[in-house]
């Protein structure tokens, strides 16, 4: 598929994303990708990451966003996402729609996991409880993840350094609403099919890439490392007057360079383990083949 514009988005689910919400964007060739920042030095909000997208669809770029949360629960395994419950959603859509419904605010998604008695919280892992029905369950994705590289978290985790499921779940209010108000200008891979018109939103996993090119992730301030990783992705490397201020911003810039890379690639977009069941229900990470 042929895209003007790549972009990585290091997301966050915390209630004020601060610094922790980076963008970065590439276009066609080799050049490194820059962090896009907003005007007098403020902080994105999650909605105003989405509006910049729409703004940048509707100049006529199509263009493909990575965003760095998991699109869906893990439903195959058990063909559930909350085996059990009586009021489980039964496609992504449906569970996209149910998250946003217990929820609000800018893309937040507190609500859902915060409270221990709140609808699903049994399954879920937070700081203050863990549910009783709460297992470390996969999905296909994240099990082939885990086989080639890196170490995915379950996305009913919402506690500690690798709380998946907090970004996740204000992630998937935000598909929620591309899904329902801008279907015409925007596809979200794999759940819909693709095309040769729509702008595209994939699902990434900064770390996974990091390792993809033979580099580990922890030594993200080493600028050997991020160059590295950089030519690896095809990329020129960063420039010595570019300063490393924070693994977000870095997250991103190698998040763009390998979108960039992984985009041209057809086996990009028909991995081996995407079955049906994983397309309907769970999503995949770009680059997982």
């Amino acid at each position: 598929m042929n895209f003007n514009r790549f972009i990585g988005i290091d997301w966050s689910g915390a209630e004020n994303p601060g610094r922790g919400l980076q963008i970065a964007q590439c276009f066609q060739g080799n050049t490194i990708p820059q962090i896009v920042s907003k005007r007098e030095s403020l902080n994105w909000r999650r909605r105003e990451v989405l509006d910049w997208l729409v703004q940048i669809n509707n100049q006529g770029e199509r263009i493909i966003a990575g965003f760095d949360f998991a699109f869906a629960y893990p439903y195959c395994d058990e063909k559930a996402y909350f085996p059990g419950h009586k009021n489980s959603p039964n496609s992504f859509k449906s569970l996209w729609k149910v998250i946003d419904s217990i929820c609000g605010g800018d893309f937040y998604g507190g609500p859902f996991y915060k409270r221990n008695n709140a609808k699903f919280s049994d399954y879920l892992l937070y700081s203050t409880y863990k549910g009783q029905k709460y297992s470390g369950r996969m999905r296909i994705t994240d099990n082939r993840c885990a086989e080639l590289a890196g170490n995915p978290a379950p996305v009913f985790k919402c506690v500690g350094p690798e709380s998946v499921g907090i970004g996740s779940v204000a992630g998937m209010r935000l598909l929620y609403y591309v899904n329902s108000n801008l279907n015409k200008d925007f596809f979200v891979w794999p759940f819909q099919r693709e095309n040769n018109e729509r702008s595209v939103i994939v699902e990434i996993f900064p770390r996974f890439f990091y390792i993809l090119a033979g580099m580990n992730p922890r030594d993200w301030r080493n600028r050997d490392t991020i160059n590295s990783a950089l030519k690896w992705f095809g990329s020129e490397a960063l420039l010595h007057d570019v300063a490393i201020e924070t693994d977000d911003q870095i997250d991103a810039i190698i998040s763009a360079a390998a979108i960039r890379h992984l985009a041209g690639n057809p086996a990009t977009w028909q991995p081996s383990r995407l079955n049906e069941c994983a397309r309907a229900h769970e999503g995949w990470i770009l680059g997982v083949v």
